[in-house]
């Protein structure tokens, strides 16, 4: 049988029904660039095996595309997105790579983002709850079915301003009882620690694994480094994540460093004893394709144990799973009462 085909544990899903599954796109900016797309490969297993995996959403992490102003590379896009219409509602992260950082006298933001994706659509489906600026989707919050309760997800763009911090902070209060995700695109480093400028070396080029012999180790591509006015993870972390207890996970990709640096974790402690779970996945810098298809299914059940599998269809089958510690593992979240 080949990856495509491939149920993720031997008939786990009937052994034990009482869980959903949440699906984790990592940067799929290479996928242009492979024939056929790895991200039609990812979408379409998802599709095939939504009900199978029971697969409730899907986060899209950003850098949907690697050329901001190609509107073919967003065409491309928008057909494999397009796979989950009407079958999986999925939320879209923006990166870097789907901004113009000012290219062509463009505004930093600027994005295609809305005219491929358009906000329209967006606000007439089933789980939107609104957006921090009206006919944009780069940050926006959800209210999504899982598990049996309702989940708000908030989508926030690359260095998300002081502003859009005060707004997402506003949603979670607002939703207190609600279990929360927050997802964005540069927010988590490949060491286990959040992207944070105080006291480390932002780097575009060089090593960006191995720390200097003396003085910090560099952080390569910090958010903060790209646009003025904006925020990296430990920011968002001390504004927005640490006060709302009920954030859970903060997802996040960017980080284009090969194995074993691709992928990194971190669980922090509050002080009122709630946890979050921080996961960083970027496989662009490995494989021969760009990141061959690989993408996080975090299957959540009821009790609040969570499997997090990393998983490729596009693959042979006997590579389908990453099943090393940094892929590979189980948590554990306090799943707020039903209100």
């Amino acid at each position: 049988m080949d990856a495509a085909g491939l149920s993720l544990d031997g008939g786990i899903a009937e052994a034990e029904p009482e869980f959903f599954t949440v699906a984790v796109l990592p940067d799929t900016q290479y996928s242009y660039y492979s024939s056929p797309s790895f991200f039609d490969s990812e979408t379409r297993w998802l599709v095939a095996n939504a009900e199978t995996e029971r697969i409730a959403f899907v986060l899209h992490e950003g850098d949907i595309v690697d050329s901001p102003l190609d509107r073919g590379q967003w065409a491309a896009a928008r057909a494999s997105m397009g796979v989950l219409d009407g079958t999986i509602p999925y939320v879209l992260t923006v990166g870097n790579h789907d901004l113009t950082l000012g290219a062509k006298s463009d505004p930093p933001r600027t994005t295609l983002l809305n005219d491929t994706f358009p906000y329209t659509e967006l606000e007439n489906a089933s789980g939107f709850g609104g957006a921090f600026e009206t006919g944009h989707r780069e940050n926006a919050y959800y209210l999504l079915p899982g598990g049996g309760r309702t989940w708000l997800v908030i989508a926030l763009e690359f260095s998300p301003r002081p502003a859009v911090l005060a707004w997402a902070g506003q949603v979670l209060g607002d939703h207190a009882e609600l279990p929360a995700i927050v997802v964005t695109h540069a927010y988590l480093y490949s060491d286990g620690t959040r992207y944070d400028l105080q006291g480390r070396t932002c780097q575009f080029s060089g090593d960006c694994v191995n720390p200097p012999p003396s003085g910090p180790a560099p952080q390569c591509w910090n958010p903060v480094c790209y646009l003025g006015d904006g925020t990296d993870g430990e920011t968002i972390w001390n504004t927005l994540v640490l006060p709302n207890s009920n954030v859970l996970f903060v997802f996040s990709g960017h980080v284009a460093n090969p194995a074993p640096n691709d992928a990194a974790r971190l669980s922090s402690l509050r002080p009122d004893g709630t946890l979050c779970h921080q996961l960083l996945a970027d496989y662009q810098a490995d494989g021969m394709t760009g990141g061959d298809g690989y993408f996080r299914l975090l299957r959540i059940w009821n009790d609040g144990h969570v499997q997090v599998r990393t998983f490729s269809p596009y693959v042979d089958a006997a590579k389908a799973f990453l099943t090393d510690a940094r892929n590979q593992f189980d948590l554990q979240i306090a799943m707020p009462a039903h209100p």
